[in-house]
């Protein structure tokens, strides 16, 4: 079996020849990913406890957003970024002790 991923950063590394625990110019990129790890089992382990609450997820997402936004080498428009982004935005319009759907 194949898997086919888009990991930008992975095959640039690779290119590179740089192993994760060096490094970059740009700041450690692999506390970038751990804290990006960690954010996302944060909030999947929240949904599949079922949380629903604005202020049980905005926190975490809008740091997940934001550590994502210092990864300078992502692209802009990768998917993962955008979708985040869609999600703060959504949980923006709720008000606090609303809950998602």
């Amino acid at each position: 079996r194949r898997y086919y991923l888009d990991c930008p950063a992975a095959l640039q590394r690779i290119q590179e020849g740089k192993p994760i625990t060096v490094k970059d110019n740009q700041g450690n990129i692999s506390k970038s990913i751990a804290d990006v790890i960690s954010l996302y089992i944060t909030l999947s382990d929240k949904l599949q406890m079922g949380m629903r609450a604005k202020d049980e997820l905005y926190t975490d997402l809008k740091c997940l957003t934001d550590v994502l936004d210092r990864m300078s080498h992502l692209p802009p428009d990768f998917e993962g970024k955008t979708k985040v982004n869609h999600w703060v935005v959504e949980l923006d319009t709720l008000f606090r002790c609303r809950h998602l759907g």
